[in-house]
């Protein structure tokens, strides 16, 4: 894998796609480092012919080494709702087992799936709420884990400390050049909520 990357950066002369060759062999024996580019050169066409096929199959095998990074990353494939792989469900299963892994973006998104999933099988407050204060060690004023917690609070009856969760969360993420459209929504809608 190391020998591949050398020559994809060019330190080493090389043919044109000799890398794609050496990552397979390093792929082929287990390396997920190698899996992973394989999934990159795939999805971008680098050295090789793009095959969202090929990336996809890249992405499942290096997820199934128990690699957070490719579970977190199959996991995003299965949420978008664009992609033939549309798979809420298994999202989850493989973000719980990145984020038992530690593996900070896939504890924020389980969280934030966690707390505003549709899917009633899948939505679980106080697991959202566990789950957002063990990344909050990680990242104490993440703007995504402080709507999670503010939303998850607001929806057990606790909406003052919701309110001012959500109102950190757009603070935070305005400090931090984040988009804080989806923070207002959320800030208004615990006010409409409030109203009624």
């Amino acid at each position: 894998a190391r020998y591949a990357l050398m020559l994809e950066q060019e330190v080493i002369e090389s043919t044109k796609g000799e890398h794609i060759n050496w990552y397979y062999k390093a792929a082929i024996n287990g390396n997920y480092d190698a899996q992973l580019r394989l999934v990159h050169c795939f999805e971008n066409g680098e050295g090789c012919q793009p095959s969202e096929d090929k990336a996809f199959a890249w992405l499942v095998k290096a997820s199934e080494t128990q690699n957070a990074r490719a579970q977190f990353q199959l996991a995003t494939t299965y949420l978008n709702y664009e992609s033939v792989h549309y798979d809420v469900s298994k999202a989850a299963e493989l973000l719980k087992l990145a984020t038992l892994h530690e593996y900070f973006p896939a504890m924020v998104e389980y969280s934030r799936l966690l707390a505003f999933s549709d899917e009633a099988d899948i939505r679980d407050i106080t697991s959202a709420i566990k789950y957002a204060e063990l990344a909050r060690s990680l990242d104490a004023t993440n703007p995504t884990l402080l709507s999670v917690l503010g939303a998850a609070y607001a929806e057990m009856g606790r909406v003052q400390q919701g309110d001012e969760l959500l109102r950190q969360a757009y603070d935070e993420a305005k400090s931090r050049n984040w988009p804080t459209k989806n923070y207002l929504d959320l800030i208004e809608g615990g006010e409409a909520a409030m109203m009624a």
